[in-house]
């Protein structure tokens, strides 16, 4: 029965979870469990980033400045960005790498057990949140944590003795935690949830030097359209012209979203923050990170995001420079700086989008909701479905939702459906229609693959009015 139930980026089989690493689910589970909504969760990852940026800066800069970045953050990705107005997350992966880099230049000076505590927390968000990423952000501060232990055990071993132990043990725990999440969901502790779908479904490989691998065999329709569309990306990389166009626009998102309108300023002064020694691991961990990125066929700008607070240590160090040098002109400029980073945004949010069918979701399932009793909805994609427009998502306890979706696998496969939910409504929904169609239906409705329905043809019962 699961068959019914599969979609993008959800893994059915050996268990129902989401493909990527838990940390923004476990977010998400907060803002539900405490306050009955998953955008809360969300909105209090968002300020903890901006907390965790004024601290990782304040090892670095004054506090005046370190402020003044944790506003930033605010402006740049706490008011109009996707991270907080979408549950894709960003946040979490911003607040690992926060911690561990901020940690570092303190562990280096101070003997203090919590600077350790909170290095290895730091490295168990990052690895529950972008596990590549955040490795290649993390080497660095690694190999300069294990050069002061190996001093420390040659010139003072209390040093050794009082934050080795907190970060083994932090270390060991979040190890410990995450195999034993990823033997609930794939059966291995070795085995990451991604790893295991890409097993199932994936057409295109995950690195550019990788070799186009057989697609598998789907059992939907639109999934298969939908992953066989990834390889458009993979196809790119196979000249010198598309690569260099993919590596550029790469480059060009990241500085634009990390950024915005201020990355000129970075630019101008990124050879002086270069030459600064106590850069040098923010250096070496933003190269890692964005080399590791260029060589990735798939691409979203919250993969780099290990390295947010890199970006935002850029920018305020940017702005220091031009205050110092221009003086009133440089006031105006920092006081400018995030005002023009907040407009910039609500600029962009101006420009029209592309129409898209999954807008209408929410207010299909909230005129569901509303009617008496627990629902089931068959989803009847069209010949000409959009891909990426999944209709098809459910909440974590499936059999216990109000609403549940399921694909529509034709009259004799729903009936297995129809057997396990005999007290729920069942309705078939069409979305690919300016409007989409919504009716109850009966054990016997069923739409053909080329021809849509109708809400009076074989689904039985009433319509629901659908706004726009």
């Amino acid at each position: 029965m699961w068959r019914h139930f599969e979609t993008l980026f959800i893994l059915q089989q050996p268990a129902y979870a989401s493909v990527y690493p838990p940390a923004q689910g476990v977010i998400l589970a907060i803002g539900l469990i405490l306050f009955g909504e998953p955008w809360a969760g969300v909105l209090a990852s968002m300020a903890g980033l901006s907390m965790a940026v004024v601290w990782m800066l304040r090892a670095y800069e004054t506090r005046a400045w370190a402020l003044y970045g944790g506003l930033l953050s605010v402006a740049g990705y706490g008011i109009l960005s996707y991270w907080t107005n979408s549950y894709w997350g960003g946040a979490a992966a911003a607040i690992g790498g926060a911690l561990a880099l901020g940690a570092l230049p303190r562990i280096l000076s101070n003997n203090r057990r919590r600077d350790a505590a909170i290095l290895g927390l730091g490295l168990l968000v990052l690895a529950t949140s972008r596990p590549y990423e955040g490795f290649l952000t993390a080497l660095p501060i690694a190999f300069y944590v294990v050069r002061h232990f190996s001093r420390a055990a040659i010139r003072d071993r209390a040093v050794l003795r009082k934050q080795a132990p907190v970060l083994a043990c932090v270390i060991l725990a979040g190890g410990i935690l995450t195999c034993w999440y990823n033997w609930r969901v794939t059966g291995s502790p070795l085995r990451l949830p991604h790893a295991a779908y890409i097993q199932q479904y994936a057409a295109v490989p995950a690195f550019i030097w990788q070799r186009a691998q057989r697609a598998p065999e789907y059992r939907d329709r639109v999934l298969r359209e939908a992953h066989l569309s990834f390889g458009i990306d993979y196809a790119e990389y196979s000249t010198f012209t598309g690569a260099a166009g993919k590596t550029l626009k790469k480059i060009a998102r990241i500085a634009i979203f990390y950024w915005g309108p201020l990355w000129v300023l970075v630019v101008l002064t990124f050879p002086e923050f270069v030459r600064e020694r106590r850069f040098r691991v923010a250096v070496l961990s933003l190269a890692l990170c964005i080399t590791g990125i260029l060589l990735t066929v798939g691409f979203q700008v919250h993969y780099a995001a290990p390295c947010t607070s890199i970006f935002i240590l850029m920018l305020v160090y940017a702005s220091r420079c031009f205050c110092t040098h221009l003086r009133r002109a440089g006031a105006v400029v920092v006081i400018a700086t995030p005002l023009a980073w907040v407009g910039s945004q609500a600029l962009a949010r101006q420009m029209p989008l592309l129409p898209n069918s999954m807008w209408m979701r929410p207010s299909v399932e909230t005129r569901i909701a509303g009617e008496r009793g627990r629902h089931l909805v068959l989803v009847h994609y069209g010949p000409l479905h959009p891909l990426g427009e999944e209709w098809v998502y459910n909440e974590p306890d499936v059999d216990h939702s109000r609403v549940i979706w399921a694909r529509d696998l034709g009259p004799q496969a729903n009936q297995e459906l129809f057997r396990y939910y005999p007290e729920r409504a069942f309705w078939l929904v069409e979305p690919d229609h300016p409007r989409p169609l919504v009716a109850r239906c009966t054990p016997e409705c069923t739409v053909p693959e080329d021809k849509p329905a109708s809400p009076t043809g074989s689904a039985a019962g009433h319509s629901l009015p659908l706004g726009r």
